[in-house]
């Protein structure tokens, strides 16, 4: 099962209304850093001691409207996409005055506070209010905003506790995000391969027998940030809370595997100049040190960087069909090694990351024939109609049931010139062994909007047709 790797961005509020809008102490994220696998994650609050020391995420406020001595006022926090874990605490900046929690606060996503003056001066406006908590729980993907409101009562803070309107004073800002990233840091963005219909799908281009899918590289697990805003750059572990903080060659790939998932029945495959493919008995062979699983996925025994490519053959004479499909695969084994330290960190699980490197596809537009029979007692024909300026190739692939064999008819390979229709019989199209029905889809060198296709089934006893629209995507 696929482990999800999480880390939060950090930035600074903005600043709104009565709202400072201040993480304390800043802290600057590196721009390369902002995407990451979502996930729920449990975000250490770094440095939280206590109300004297929030940390890293702790929120400065104004308190919005003054309090006069021995009276109280209420300060509702709220959470959005996440809840705290631990106690939070407040304290307004004058030393004699504090602030406490009266409801809410651990596994919540609000806690209000009772914010008392007691010197006769009582607490002005504009007072700084500091918000910390020792960590946070996000949600997946999503930005977490903290909302203040100051309440004259405890009631109304209460019965505010969904919304937090109202009030005498408030505002909101966002917190960090824990962003999403579909492909993971240590792939690049998947490919793309088309292989060609006027090669019969045996080349991704004129010349051009090889595919290459995304590269792998571990090294992207690292990310990079400003910790203290000094300008120097501390490394961390993409899928560990803000608190691991690690050295630049923190990565440990000695255990390191890469497991793919694809179709390999076609071709020659390779990744780190290792190779595997099916042979003529319709074996898989596979060099030393790729292990081929039960479940059809290969493994690459030490993971080294590198790219999965596929060579469909030297020439179109001896090339294989490139089957369309998605191909992925899981990083796993990954450790880090402490600060400033070459031992290995053995609080930290070794991690696994998946991704998606790429895909095959056609230049073509696909038409799904669901029926397509050979019968003595029918005449069937597929009509196929080209409404574009450009002679459009085409090619037809079957699948059977079990015990039936195919042979390609001279038909089932050609041309639809321009701005006209062909009529294909299905007889010259296949020939069947074992049964006489079979299903089909042709792939057309031409774009949906330029195509139409239908089937006609004319039953010889008794003349009767059957005329059927095909699905073209």
């Amino acid at each position: 099962m696929r482990k999800n790797l999480l880390v939060a961005a950090i930035a600074a509020f903005v600043a709104q209304g009565a709202f400072a809008a201040d993480v304390y102490p800043e802290l600057s994220v590196a721009a390369e850093s902002q995407e990451y696998v979502s996930g729920e994650a449990t975000i250490v609050n770094t440095n939280f001691v206590s109300e004297t020391a929030p940390g890293v995420l702790g929120v400065s406020v104004d308190l919005g409207f003054s309090i006069g001595n021995a009276t109280s006022k209420y300060g509702l926090f709220r959470l959005t996409n996440a809840t705290f874990s631990g106690s939070p605490e407040v304290k307004p900046a004058s030393e004699a005055e504090y602030a406490t929690l009266s409801a809410g606060g651990d596994s919540e996503n609000y806690a209000i506070f009772e914010i008392a003056a007691t010197q006769p001066s009582g607490l002005a406006q504009d007072e700084a209010l500091t918000l910390g908590f020792p960590a946070l729980t996000a949600e997946e993907g999503k930005d977490v905003s903290v909302s203040y409101t100051l309440y004259g009562t405890a009631q109304d803070a209460v019965d505010n506790i969904d919304t937090g309107t109202g009030g005498l004073a408030s505002s909101t800002g966002v917190l960090f995000s824990l962003a999403s990233a579909v492909n993971g840091p240590a792939f690049a963005d998947p490919t793309q391969e088309i292989a060609l219909v006027a090669s019969e799908f045996k080349r991704f281009g004129p010349s051009d027998y090889t595919a290459d899918f995304a590269e792998i590289d571990a090294s992207d697990l690292i990310g990079q940030y400003d910790s203290d805003g000094d300008g120097s750059v501390d490394a961390y572990r993409k899928d560990s809370t803000l608190a691991a903080s690690y050295t630049s060659s923190a990565l440990n790939v000695s255990d390191a595997t890469i497991t793919f998932s694809g179709d390999f029945s076609f071709g020659v495959w390779s990744y780190n100049n290792l190779e595997w493919y099916v042979d003529e008995n319709g074996e898989m062979v596979a060099d030393s040190g790729v292990t081929v699983n039960d479940d059809g996925t290969i493994t690459i025994d030490q993971y080294q960087s590198s790219k999965l490519s596929v060579t469909t053959g030297t020439s179109d004479d001896n090339a294989d069909v490139a089957i369309k499909g998605s191909y992925s695969a899981v990083l796993s084994g990954i450790s880090f090694y402490k600060t400033d330290s070459a031992s290995v960190d053995s609080s930290a699980d070794p991690i696994s990351q998946e991704a998606t490197l790429g895909s095959i596809s056609y230049d073509t537009t696909s038409i799904e024939i669901p029926y397509l029979t050979t019968y003595s007692e029918y005449n069937q024909r597929v009509y196929l109609t080209n409404t574009s300026s450009q002679d459009a190739s085409y090619t037809t692939t079957f699948l059977t049931e079990s015990g039936v064999t195919v042979t390609e008819g001279v038909a089932a390979t050609g041309t639809i010139p321009a701005g006209e229709m062909i009529a294909l019989k299905a007889v010259d199209i296949v020939t069947l062994e074992g049964k006489t029905r079979t299903s089909a889809t042709i792939e057309v060198e031409a774009g949906v909007e330029n195509l139409s296709a239908v089937t006609q089934t004319v039953n010889l006893n008794d003349s009767s047709t059957d005329t059927i629209v095909l699905k073209i995507d």
